[in-house]
């Protein structure tokens, strides 16, 4: 039984570039060399513009200055959207979020605030898309990256969102791990299990955020079934006795851990045929002929007023 229903994934594939169009920012007080790197900057060179920035601020007075902090950080981002925007390991994108934290730390007056959180907001999210990239082609190797992506996302988030919402974000980055967890382990179901046991783990966490969730809830139901009918497919004629009826017993568990969440699933999307398959599926699988039945016809009575 396939489970195809995907977390929905909020709208933040394609970040468009935060560009700073205020000239009364880039004429705020600053040293010499912090002005000079803004000339270097606006002229495009970028590289040059850094330097200079670092040199800036190796002087006490521009090392105290949050303008200076907030210079540096906007250099290292346009660093970053011109040389590691395709690259999930960018120093420059690091280095110009610890620049701009310190800005804000530094800017007593609120005069950068707006400055500040749209840059740190441009930079957070491309945190979050990229955790989302890389959980949506998962393999043995980068779910930890993702984690560590996304969980720099959710650090920044407070910076510049003033009641920040995490939930929405965290269910989709759950539901995409979940997915790619599931698809490991079904490249090779007998030595990687324990990636859908990680599946797992994202859908249950994804219904403690919000236990109406309809695709968790569907996709955790069809992993349980999934897992108890591969094993009973392995079952043939040379399977021992006792073997046998561990595993039957086994399964039965497995069959009993998928109804409750294909039950609410079907609650919240009562017409929907596949959730109707799959508890006429659990049932027979439990010997419930009975309910099984209902559901066939339930189903059946869909299909034919379609």
């Amino acid at each position: 039984m396939g489970g195809n229903t995907k977390i929905t994934l909020r709208a933040l594939w394609l970040v468009t570039a935060i560009l700073l169009s205020s000239h009364a920012l880039w004429a705020q007080p600053g040293s010499e060399k912090t002005q000079r790197a803004i000339a270097l900057h606006e002229s495009g060179n970028l590289t040059a513009a850094r330097d200079q920035i670092l040199e800036a601020l190796k002087e006490p007075a521009a090392s105290r200055d949050a303008y200076s902090w907030y210079v540096k950080g906007f250099i290292y981002k346009e660093l970053y959207k011109r040389d590691d925007l395709e690259s999930r390991v960018s120093n420059n994108r690091e280095i110009s979020v610890e620049a701009i934290l310190k800005a804000i730390q530094m800017d007593t007056s609120g005069k950068l605030s707006e400055f500040n959180r749209k840059a740190l907001k441009y930079l957070a999210q491309t945190y979050f898309n990229d955790a989302l990239l890389i959980a949506g082609s998962l393999n043995k190797r980068n779910d930890q990256e993702a984690r560590k992506l996304f969980g720099r996302f959710k650090e920044l988030l407070p910076y510049y969102e003033q009641k920040p919402d995490i939930q929405p974000y965290e269910i989709d980055f759950l539901g995409r791990l979940a997915s790619g967890y599931r698809s490991i382990y079904y490249n090779n179901r007998d030595s990687n299990q324990l990636y859908l046991t990680e599946s797992i783990h994202c859908y249950e966490n994804i219904l403690r955020l919000q236990p109406e969730h309809y695709a968790a809830n569907y996709n955790l139901a069809i992993s349980y079934y999934n897992l108890a009918a591969y094993r009973i497919s392995k079952i043939d004629y040379q399977t021992e006795i006792f073997e046998l009826i561990v595993t039957q017993d086994e399964c039965l568990k497995q069959f009993r851990l998928s109804l409750p969440y294909m039950l609410k699933a079907d609650s919240l999307r009562p017409e929907r045929k596949e959730t109707l398959k799959g508890l006429m599926a659990v049932y027979l699988s439990m010997n419930d002929t009975e309910k099984s039945e209902y559901y066939r016809k339930k189903l059946e009575g869909i299909i034919s007023s379609e």
